[in-house]
């Protein structure tokens, strides 16, 4: 079965690091402004197994007329395994 759900900032670092930190530590997969109230964090789950992550940061471009806006940072998701 698979679900989204709104996770901690925490839980995406799973996901970064193998797809975005590659080879990096993990202290690489914490983003500015992560834990503001603002940012959300959804988790992509297959059968309760965090497979895709997307971090949405509230942030305004003013070329856009409507207020209220997000920038999408950190989308990423595990390569599928191998059986």
């Amino acid at each position: 079965m698979i679900t989204i759900r709104e996770i901690p900032s925490k839980e995406t670092y799973t996901v970064r690091q193998p797809v975005l930190r590659k080879e990096k530590p993990i202290e690489s997969c914490v983003f500015e402004g992560d834990d503001l109230e603002s940012t959300h964090h959804f988790g992509l789950f297959e059968n309760e197994n965090l497979t895709g992550i997307i971090s949405l940061f509230e942030k305004i471009n003013p070329i856009f007329a409507a207020q209220n806006q997000a920038q999408i940072r950190g989308m990423a998701v595990l390569e599928p395994i191998k059986r």
